[in-house]
């Protein structure tokens, strides 16, 4: 241990000594200005940079890029597409293009976003394979020529990702921040090839740190597709996307500096991306057959911090397995339904990490399930208040019935239905209300688990066993009038409580 924190050391050292070179090499090179003789161009590999108002860090990145490719036989291609509105970029990108020919300048119209940002350098490349490195991380010494060298040798159709070690640094590339759960730590030094699986288990959600990869260009899946924009994943959709085609090589030696610090984007969301948008992805990947299933639950039960982060350890094995199913159950439509279910998720996430029961309120979280009316309702009387839905139906003499559907509730394990309904006391006629269910997803009647018959005027509360429930359900909520009604009859019916409570027992998953 003593050794690697010694080699660490001096490779920190190495990358001080080399931006003060680089930094003396590119100031000399645009006080001359006499443009870099041309080289061939690497046809294998290129260099993607997202920047966004960071300016000495990417000076110090642009100083270093220019130095070493300076140095190799074949020039590497560097596109760098501006995010932001730092004219002293601008400026100081303007003078680099003029010297060095194989960077490229583009800047965005307005803020894109870093997703859309990022995603353009990756859907832009001119090569198979796609290097994006983040404005504030370096290259180590030597770095490129040895890369382009592995790339070159085992970027066939077999390898379709190459991750590299890294060493990780405070901003200032003072000192040396190391994590024992990082790859590097659970592997020897040289090169390994992971299988799709293997690299999720191993790698996982290093697959975020967009400048550890170098990602073979292919067609998206849909599911990827979706996920692409928007959620801070784009480096992690990249990389499984290509994981879907081929293997991953791992490349275990410090090849990167990755700058700890000022990523203020990443921060502010990290919570959101960490809890909800990473597992849903892998989730959604596992649920359309492009990742296993058992590999993901896998993983979330070997590394639940990267979820329930510090209360992982009062969260069951049950949570761990299945909190990337839980979020993948709900299909969102529009902002409304985004903002219900991040609430849901949200206190689903923190009843599990504090050891509480689990439940899933159907109201209150109504407008994630899409709900869904049918039958005869009056125009206008289906609304959703967060504790009450109302039907009302009209008779036609025959016994018409009418009621609501939910979609893609989340649930796992042994699950309970507390149902409570109402009817008006007014002399309506006589309605039974019942509850279906079936496997969200499938086209399939509604098995009719409870019927019952209200008392007017007093709210029944009834609890219906579920049994064991191995994915999202639909819900189906009948009101149906007594057939000897004469048409024209109609009936107010209230459901007040629609709660699935969850039970976390081991292996039911």
């Amino acid at each position: 241990m003593q050794q690697v924190r010694s080699n660490q050391i001096e490779t920190l050292d190495a990358v001080r000594r080399e931006i003060v070179a680089a930094q003396a090499f590119l100031g000399k090179a645009l006080s001359d200005g006499v443009p870099v003789p041309p080289k061939p161009v690497n046809p294998t590999i290129s260099i993607g940079i997202p920047i966004y108002n960071r300016h000495a860090e990417t000076q110090d990145l642009i100083a270093v890029l220019c130095w070493q490719i300076c140095q190799l036989d074949q020039h590497i291609s560097v596109d760098i597409h501006d995010n932001g509105k730092d004219e002293r970029n601008v400026r100081f990108i303007a003078g680099i293009c003029e010297i060095f020919p194989f960077v490229r300048y583009r800047r965005c119209f307005c803020n894109v976003g870093a997703d859309l940002n990022i995603s353009s350098l990756y859907m832009l490349s001119e090569t198979p394979f796609r290097w994006i490195l983040g404005d504030d991380d370096l290259p180590a010494p030597g770095a490129l020529g040895q890369v382009a060298d592995v790339v070159a040798r085992h970027g066939d159709k077999t390898v379709t990702l190459f991750h590299l070690g890294n060493l990780i640094v405070d901003a200032e590339l003072r000192d040396i921040t190391h994590d024992k759960d990082m790859p590097s730590s659970q592997y020897e030094p040289g090169i390994h090839f992971l299988d799709m699986d293997r690299s999720v288990l191993g790698i996982g959600r290093e697959f975020l740190r967009m400048s550890a990869n170098i990602v073979k260009v292919l067609p998206f899946h849909d599911i990827v597709e979706r996920h692409l924009v928007g959620l801070g994943l784009s480096p992690i959709c990249f990389n499984l996307n290509a994981l879907t085609h081929g293997k991953c090589c791992f490349i275990n030696h410090p090849f990167l500096i990755y700058r700890e610090g000022d990523k203020s984007h990443w921060i502010s969301r990290w919570p959101h991306i960490a809890h909800y948008n990473f597992p849903r992805f892998l989730g959604a990947m596992a649920l359309n057959g492009l990742l296993s299933t058992a590999t993901v639950d896998s993983f979330f039960n070997a590394r639940p911090d990267f979820v329930f982060g510090e209360n992982a350890e009062r969260a069951s094995a049950f949570n761990h397995r299945n909190w990337h199913r839980m979020l993948t159950a709900t299909e969102l439509e529009g902002a409304e339904a985004n903002l219900a279910s991040n609430d849901l998720m949200s206190g689903l996430l923190k009843d599990w990490a504090n050891g509480r029961p689990v439940e899933i309120d159907c109201l209150v979280h109504g407008r994630t399930f899409r709900p869904e009316c049918f039958g005869e309702i009056a125009p206008g009387f289906f609304e959703i208040d967060e504790r009450l839905m109302y039907v009302i139906t009209s008779a036609d003499g025959s016994g018409s019935c009418a009621g609501f559907r939910l979609f893609g509730i989340p649930a796992f394990g042994q699950a309970v239905c507390e149902l409570q309904t109402w009817v008006r006391d007014d002399g309506q006629p006589p309605v039974v209300s019942s509850l279906g269910i079936r496997p969200s997803g499938e086209n399939c009647p509604f098995r009719q688990i409870a019927a019952i018959s209200p008392a007017p005027g007093r709210p029944i509360l009834f609890k219906v066993p579920l049994g064991q429930v191995e994915g999202p359900v639909d819900l189906e909520i009948r009101f149906t009038l007594d057939s000897r009604q004469p048409a024209g009859t109609t009936a107010l019916c209230v459901l007040k409580r629609l709660v699935i409570s969850l039970s976390t027992i081991e292996g039911c998953a």
